[in-house]
């Protein structure tokens, strides 16, 4: 099961997400483009890759 996790891009995308949450709690303008450009987009790239990793296995 680990295994198969970290052969996963999705896995890392959603860290990643994770990860730019902590940083939109800052109250800066970078915040808010993480809030409302980045994190969206990176919320699409692990929908997207976890659709295509889905259908591979």
């Amino acid at each position: 099961m680990t295994n198969m996790l970290h052969k996963k891009w999705s896995t890392y995308a959603a860290l990643a997400s994770w990860g730019t949450a902590a940083f939109m709690a800052q109250p800066t303008l970078a915040s808010f483009a993480a809030h409302f450009v980045i994190n969206p987009l990176i919320l699409g790239a692990v929908i997207w890759l976890a659709h295509h990793e889905g259908k591979a296995t």
